[in-house]
């Protein structure tokens, strides 16, 4: 605003002089916390939605109950496992991987499937499952971990079970 130009408010009209805009510090915090607020609510949310997912299990009780333990000789070994669990909630099943006890990846195949047939989901309750082939030599402790997509925001991870080949 030039000098000569006339004032545009009543305050100024009556002291000659426009006032400077005046806003207390506490309304430009207030209009910062009012537009940071909706993301901040969001992502709480969606934290607090990950880890409630993440802590209420899919398999319950899951149990190895025989093993047929495979000699590896000069590679890698395995064994059919064969057992019980109890699927708690109703999501789609994606995958099983094992893990050994010294960190390498125990490849897990489904003998209880045909080559191609699309992996299903089952129902919930009391379920048998086997035989599965999981890589590893006798006296090896194996994790086997499961993934499924209960929504369609993130995968569920968990630890299913552990055993060690051979010990029943």
């Amino acid at each position: 605003m030039n000098q000569d130009d006339p004032p545009t408010t009543i305050t100024g009209l009556l002291t000659g002089e426009d006032p400077k805009p005046f806003k207390p510090r506490f309304v430009r915090a207030l209009l910062r916390c009012a537009f940071l607020a909706a993301p901040m609510l969001t992502l709480l949310f969606a934290i607090g939605a990950y880890q409630l997912d993440q802590h209420y299990r899919v398999i319950k009780s899951f149990r190895v109950q025989t093993q047929f333990v495979e000699k590896g000789g000069e590679s890698r070994g395995g064994v059919l496992i064969v057992g019980t669990f109890d699927k708690q909630r109703n999501c789609e099943f994606v995958s099983v991987t094992g893990r050994a006890s010294d960190g390498d990846v125990a490849g897990v195949t489904f003998m209880d499937r045909r080559p191609n047939e699309p992996m299903f989901s089952r129902p919930l309750g009391p379920q048998k499952f086997g035989p599965w082939y999981v890589e590893g030599n006798e006296g090896e402790g194996i994790t086997l971990h499961a993934v499924h997509r209960c929504h369609f925001l993130w995968p569920h991870y968990e630890e299913i079970g552990n055993f060690v080949i051979g010990q029943q």
